[in-house]
């Protein structure tokens, strides 16, 4: 119990050795004089500090903290303030913790720690009703709305070598892209599709070097 004797307060560990030490000495259920005094000696311990122990552990079966509770710093605002401060703020101005931080003066981390602690609870008075076939129906009617006909009509239209060559474009502006590292001083790359094509040595797609993506 070296390093418990040089803090003011012995470990739970260390009443029990001194419980322990005292219960060795019981002498048909009671302690022979001196028995306190010589296990303060032998553990370098306040004989009062062992004779609280041991009454506390007489009268209660243990021997608790008494700082339990009493000790820390001391909340400024109890729950009870604090809800009384959030109800009298109006609703209105209660639909963020900054607003509500703003209104009551509290700041956001007792705000924050109170919601943790389930002294303030979060409500939404947002409607979300289930959707029906109906409201499913009037959501698709609406989306396709802002479709553009004419996109997928021009896909169509523009065939599927067109858009193979568009893609290959892209991918070789890629490389050519990380290749500048990220900048677009270069020349768009012709790579003469359709004579590849005719010849049937058109790829499928751009090849990139692995040293590229390091």
């Amino acid at each position: 119990m070296d390093s418990a004797r040089a803090r003011r307060e012995l470990s739970d560990d260390n009443k029990l050795e001194v419980i322990h030490n005292l219960q060795c000495l019981l002498t048909f259920g009671k302690l022979p004089r001196g028995s306190i005094q010589a296990t303060a000696t032998r553990l370098g311990i306040n004989r009062k500090t062992v004779s609280s122990i041991w009454n506390g552990f007489i009268t209660q079966g243990s021997s608790p903290s008494k700082k339990a509770g009493r000790v820390g710093r001391k909340l400024h605002y109890t729950p009870d303030h604090v809800t009384q401060l959030v109800q009298a703020v109006p609703q209105e101005q209660r639909t963020t913790m900054r607003d509500i931080s703003v209104a009551t003066g509290l700041s956001l981390g007792t705000i924050c720690r109170n919601l943790k602690a389930g002294t303030l609870q979060r409500r939404s008075s947002r409607l979300k009703p289930m959707l029906t076939d109906a409201t499913r129906a009037e959501r698709v009617g609406f989306c396709r709305s802002h479709v553009r006909r004419i996109a997928a009509t021009s896909l169509a239209e523009a065939g599927d070598k067109k858009l193979d060559n568009v893609f290959l474009t892209f991918q070789a502006v890629m490389r050519l892209v990380l290749e500048h590292n990220g900048g677009n001083q270069f020349r768009l790359p012709h790579m003469n599709k359709a004579a590849m094509r005719r010849a049937g040595t058109l790829m499928a797609n751009v090849i990139c070097p692995v040293s590229l993506l390091q």
